[in-house]
């Protein structure tokens, strides 16, 4: 899902499938890659600061999902085991990476503390 799109903004922003918010094609020249909703919201703020068109609301829809997008454990406060590639074989699935709980089996998407960016 994203949150911005170019046809409607100057920022094209999305949770991208190694488990960090991207700020594709950032105009700004700096990392496109953030690992926490606070780090992609201040620099949102670089871009605002600089008179691009950032779409009210990002913030809040941002902050909305950061527990779904950068889980601090399983539902039950279990630890992460080991993060694994759940399609080893897949040509275009090379970058996601799942966790599993090593107590009651939740699986995440976004391993929060190994994210894995090529």
């Amino acid at each position: 899902m994203s949150y911005a799109r170019f046809s409607h903004a100057d920022v094209y922003v999305y949770m991208d499938d190694n488990g960090a918010l991207c700020c594709c094609g950032c105009s700004l020249g700096d990392e496109w890659y953030f690992d926490t909703t606070e780090a992609m919201v201040a620099h949102l703020d670089r871009h605002r600061a600089l008179g691009h068109d950032v779409p009210p609301g990002i913030d809040e829809d941002l902050w909305e999902d950061d527990a779904e997008n950068f889980p601090p454990s399983c539902r039950r406060g279990h630890a992460w085991g080991d993060p694994f590639h759940p399609y080893p074989d897949h040509p275009h699935a090379f970058r996601l990476q799942q966790a599993r709980c090593s107590d009651c089996g939740w699986l995440t998407s976004w391993p929060p503390d190994q994210p894995n960016r090529k």
